[in-house]
């Protein structure tokens, strides 16, 4: 086991590579340093209990946040302008989804609150 990686082996070759061992991830996790819990806020931040270490890049991140300022707050509590900008921004990160059933999302933006 190492601190930055993880291994995932198919089930079809586990016999091959781990012989009679049977391992579970309880048997292999344990509170070593590599642990960090992680969370979501309801304003799409993303929090870590322990700074998140990109030993590659040489640099630590406390924090992520994907929103924009402008949508970082309880998506029910959207304004019609929020809803919008919040869909384009969905599209953006995944178009083909929202290209493939575009009036499924329109009920959202219409909705009364």
């Amino acid at each position: 086991m190492t601190n930055n990686n993880l291994i995932f082996i198919h089930e079809n070759y586990a016999n091959y590579i781990l012989s009679e061992i049977k391992l579970d991830i309880n048997t292999l996790r344990s509170n070593v340093i590599s642990k960090n819990l992680i969370f979501v806020g309801y304003d799409g931040s993303i929090h870590m209990t322990k700074p998140l270490n990109l030993h590659w890049h040489r640099f630590k991140i406390n924090k992520i946040k994907l929103l924009p300022r402008f949508l970082q707050f309880y998506p029910d509590d959207y304004n019609l302008i929020q809803k919008i900008f919040y869909y384009f921004f969905l599209f953006k990160l995944n178009p083909k989804k929202y290209l493939s059933n575009p009036f499924k999302y329109f009920k959202y933006l219409l909705k009364k609150d």
